[in-house]
């Protein structure tokens, strides 16, 4: 059963789905299964930094890509950011090669739950705030 709030690829056309209502055990994407995202944090994070950075600005808060600025290259960058807020809400920000890897959302910092960020190449990272 898939769950909600999970990502899934499809390791063919990289297509990224997230699941807002949850339903077959599996999805599949150019004719084979999806393979379901693990989110890495702070433990698996090597020299290259990936956990997104969460910054209080008033009533906006800023969620940064890294503790140095990540790399935002054609070959090697951030797709999305995605905040997850403690009443369930969902908001995102796309992300293109070129872009600060950073994005400011309308959101307080104190209802914030949880930040997914998806790198092209690293995958799948989260900072959870409790």
């Amino acid at each position: 059963m898939t769950r909600y709030g999970d990502y899934y690829q499809c390791a063919i056309c990289g297509h990224i789905i997230g699941i807002l209502k949850p339903g077959k055990p599996s999805l599949a994407c150019c004719g084979q299964e999806m393979i379901r995202l693990e989110a890495k944090g702070a433990a698996e994070e090597g020299k290259e930094k990936h956990v997104p950075v969460i910054v209080p600005e008033g009533y906006n808060t800023t969620i940064k890509l890294g503790g140095i600025p990540h790399p935002m290259t054609e070959e090697h960058y951030f797709c999305f950011i995605e905040i997850v807020k403690k009443d369930g809400q969902r908001i995102n920000a796309q992300l293109n090669p070129g872009d600060e890897p950073a994005a400011v959302f309308n959101v307080n910092v104190m209802d914030i739950d949880a930040v997914y960020a998806y790198c092209n190449i690293h995958g799948l990272w989260i900072k959870q705030t409790h």
